[in-house]
């Protein structure tokens, strides 16, 4: 009777554990369960949602994270992913709202700022940028890498005079910071205002 009784038990783990690993083939299948496992877990739709936009499925990944919105007003990582979808899928006054949605509920977090900076310089409503990048110098500290991160987020924002002065700064306080110094550099080299070129420094 026992080995019968353990014959069965084992059968049954082998056909349940075939039945599971369908679902452990990579991080979207099994992601994919856990949102039909816990369709109201927040958390779970930001991440098959992340699971799909690494992909390039960005309708896919745009509805988790509005799924986590409505499931969560107030969880400002899913107001920032859905931003970042619709930045990519060229809805810009829509990514803009959502940016601006996370940096209320995150005051901060550096990246609804970023993003929303970013978007706004890309549409050539540069004051409204600059504002954005300022709220993120008083987010960032003041130190040498504080100060070479913003001077980074102001180059992606073609805030060229902006960057150069942060870059700067991180080597006044640390003169000997490698990727401040290459950044600086390079940015000296290759920035398309010639204003800002000077191949010798």
């Amino acid at each position: 009777i026992v080995p019968g009784t353990a014959g069965l038990a084992l059968l049954g783990c082998v056909v349940m554990t075939s039945l599971q690993l369908q679902y452990w083939r990579n991080s979207l299948t099994l992601l994919e369960h856990a949102v039909q496992l816990a369709p109201k877990d927040h958390v779970a739709q930001v991440m098959l949602g992340n699971a799909y936009f690494e992909r390039g499925r960005l309708d896919k990944a745009l509805e988790r994270y509005l799924e986590s919105t409505r499931l969560r007003p107030t969880y400002a990582e899913a107001w920032q992913r859905a931003a970042v979808a619709l930045g990519q899928k060229q809805r810009s006054a829509e990514a803009i709202e959502h940016f601006r949605t996370a940096a209320r509920l995150a005051p901060s977090w550096t990246e609804p700022h970023r993003g929303l900076a970013q978007i706004l310089a890309g549409q050539g409503r540069t004051e409204e940028a600059r504002a954005e990048y300022q709220a993120l110098a008083r987010l960032l500290p003041a130190d040498a890498n504080g100060q070479m991160r913003l001077a980074e987020m102001l180059a992606e924002g073609r805030q060229w005079a902006e960057a150069a002065q942060h870059y700067q700064e991180a080597l006044r306080l640390q003169p000997d910071l490698p990727p401040a110094l290459s950044n600086l550099a390079w940015l000296r080299a290759t920035c398309p205002q010639a204003e800002f070129r000077d191949g010798a420094e």
